[in-house]
């Protein structure tokens, strides 16, 4: 029998006042493993957060399930990132009970309110030979936010020459903008 996480984190960015038309962006999370948050930094100029998000287990293997939520409040503005690049395990051909494979799966939902500002920038993802990995992000804008996403997947650890063999990789995005209407 295989362990498998179900991992989670919940993130809401919200704004404080500084003084008129100035804010700073906080947080409040509630994670379980194997993810987590590190340490938080604040840009003073801007009052932008930068929040990186640790997988503490070292990598993801078949049946692993992430879900990453964030919810960007009126007029908050961040970065969250991951610490290290993203590791997905083989899982075909490694067990008799399941020869085909286990799939491993991260889900990411954005809900961006209005005026707010989110950049999703995690490290690459790297499938090894044999990894089943999943990738399903959906965002929600107001008309008047922004998002901005960088996603690299590397298909095998092509510096010692590996590629994915019989490995897949899925990956869906779908973005969703109100319009100046409310629909």
């Amino acid at each position: 029998m295989t362990s498998q996480w179900h991992g989670t984190c919940d993130l809401r960015l919200f704004t404080k006042s500084r003084s008129k038309n100035n804010f700073k962006t906080s947080h409040q999370a509630k994670y379980s493993a194997p993810l987590k948050l590190m340490k938080v930094f604040y840009d003073k100029k801007d009052g932008r957060c930068e929040i990186p998000i640790l997988h503490s287990a070292g990598g993801i293997v078949g049946g692993d399930q992430l879900t990453i939520n964030v919810n960007a409040e009126e007029n908050s503005s961040a970065i969250c990132s991951s610490v290290a690049a993203q590791k997905v395990y083989g899982s075909r051909g490694r067990s008799k009970l399941n020869p085909k494979g286990i799939w491993a799966n991260q889900k990411c939902l954005f809900h961006i309110e209005r005026n707010a500002d989110f950049e999703w920038i995690p490290q690459e993802i790297i499938i090894f030979q044999g990894g089943l990995f999943e990738q399903n992000m959906t965002v929600k804008l107001d008309h008047s936010s922004s998002f901005f996403c960088v996603d690299l997947v590397r298909l095998g650890r092509t510096a010692c020459g590996e590629q994915l063999g019989s490995g897949v990789w899925r990956s869906s995005l779908e973005i969703f903008r109100e319009n100046t209407h409310g629909k």
